[in-house]
């Protein structure tokens, strides 16, 4: 079995403080992140996201290390949809805001263009119930598993 790299990551909002004289709290923390990132960068391509462990205790070093594996794996991962909605359906839906594309200016743009919009609101409402009805209501998270197995080939 290939070696597993741990990559501890202190909280980038206390590292480097040997720097203060030099750095500001901030600077010191961007530092930090840049190093963080150019260190990951550096093992991607010897050494796959599963056998790199970061641990911290970090909630933005956590957020980094998922978003290390989202990067590696997503080209990896053959459908069409990530939504449950959409998978059933074989469509899509929902809009579906993977990621970086989760922002608050693209939410509200989203959720004000279906709330302007009555006719496609109406029409995903009546997609939904569609999916809902298709599930049925016993088993249906064992139903719509099967599902995604049977889109992903499994």
């Amino acid at each position: 079995m290939p070696p597993v790299i741990l990559l501890p990551v202190k909280d980038f909002e206390k590292a480097k403080h040997r720097m203060a004289r030099f750095l500001a709290s901030e600077e010191r923390s961007q530092l930090a992140w840049a190093m963080f990132q150019d260190v990951a960068k550096a093992l991607q391509p010897i050494c796959p996201a599963s056998r790199i462990a970061i641990v911290t205790d970090s909630t933005r070093a956590a957020a980094a290390a998922r978003q290390l594996n989202w990067r590696i794996f997503w080209p990896l991962i053959n459908v069409p949809f990530v939504g449950l909605p959409n998978l059933i359906a074989g469509r899509e839906i929902v809009p579906e805001l993977l990621q970086d594309e989760v922002n608050r200016d693209r939410l509200c743009a989203e959720i004000t263009s279906l709330l302007d919009d009555t006719e496609r609101l109406q029409r995903q409402r009546s997609d939904l119930l569609e999916v809902r009805l298709e599930l049925g209501s016993a088993r249906a998270s064992e139903r719509a598993a099967q599902r995604i197995l049977d889109l992903l080939g499994a």
